[in-house]
């Protein structure tokens, strides 16, 4: 799959998503780009976008795209706060549909916070 990597991603994250085809935001010309004009754009060039942002479903209907979401949550979007959403992220790809959005939390932390926040989506 080809996967973006936003912004408000580390790039070392990257390394942890081989073997898919991964790429930074920062080294396309996409950087910069907001919400619904981004997606738009990635929608041409790749399969999956990988983000921190938790407001991108609440802003955008993802649905309209061609693309799917992973939100990764974690208490920091650092490196070593994200990595442990990594295997469950990788085995979202396997299964990720365009215009779905997944979350993927690194903690149950992020987790309970998003629930009382109304965020994210939860099984019963």
């Amino acid at each position: 799959m080809r996967l973006l990597f936003d912004e408000d991603t580390p790039e070392k994250l990257m390394r942890h998503f081989k073997p898919h085809d991964c790429t930074h935001i920062n080294r396309t010309p996409l950087k910069g780009l907001k919400n619904g004009t981004l997606l738009a754009a990635a929608e041409q060039q790749f399969d999956v976008l990988i983000t921190a942002d938790s407001n991108l479903s609440y802003q955008q209907t993802v649905t309209r795209f061609e693309l799917a979401v992973i939100v990764l949550r974690a208490f920091r979007t650092k490196l070593e706060f994200l990595l442990p959403a990594v295997p469950t992220a990788l085995e979202s790809l396997q299964t990720i549909q365009p215009g779905e959005i997944i979350f993927v939390y690194a903690d149950t932390q992020s987790k309970q916070r998003d629930r009382r926040k109304g965020k994210g989506t939860f099984e019963s």
